[in-house]
């Protein structure tokens, strides 16, 4: 994408929730994403910008961690290898355990931007039922957080949505609910 705030929204794209919301409006080939941006980005109520911007520490922090897991001078590895030791739970070399825990930071601070640190996020290895059979297992949030996550963005995106047409025609326009 081209942003100024490479690094804060690294960080945003990262998070579990973002994911979530990605893997809900984005259409699949086969069981991959087929990520498109008007279907997956221009739909996401991102953060205000001042908000965005306090990702940009942790972007940076967590994209450096993974450059040094992938770099690795006696073992590297890209990033499908990367991410399938991510999300194996035997695996517990300290460098995959701290991509874990800054995952799990950078989750918790998406949910602060948008004032939902109410809602407790499971983090665990849990199975994702829209991944191959064999590869469903995923180190992400609950499937309740997520069920509620998608709810929450997409009630914000809503009453988004009202908000620009009742600024575009002066007033006039009400919720469809």
């Amino acid at each position: 994408f081209a942003v100024d705030e490479i690094w804060a929204y690294a960080a945003l794209f990262n998070a579990s929730p973002v994911d979530a919301w990605v893997w809900k409006h984005s259409s699949r080939m086969k069981l991959d994403l087929n990520f498109s941006p008007s279907d997956a980005v221009e739909t996401f109520p991102f953060p205000t910008p001042g908000i965005l911007a306090s990702f940009d520490k942790q972007g940076r922090e967590y994209l450096q961690a993974r450059r040094e897991v992938m770099t690795d001078p006696a073992n590297p590895i890209g990033l499908t290898k990367l991410y399938n030791r991510f999300h194996n739970e035997e695996d517990v070399d300290a460098r995959i355990v701290r991509l874990r825990e800054m995952h799990r930071e950078i989750d918790a601070a998406v949910m602060r931007a948008y004032g939902w640190d109410d809602l407790d996020l499971g983090h665990g290895y849990h199975e994702q039922p829209n991944l191959a059979e064999n590869d469903r297992v995923r180190f992400t949030i609950s499937d309740l957080a997520r069920t509620e996550v998608l709810r929450r963005f997409a009630e914000l995106n809503r009453q988004r949505y009202d908000e620009e047409q009742s600024a575009a025609t002066g007033g006039e326009h009400g919720s469809s609910k």
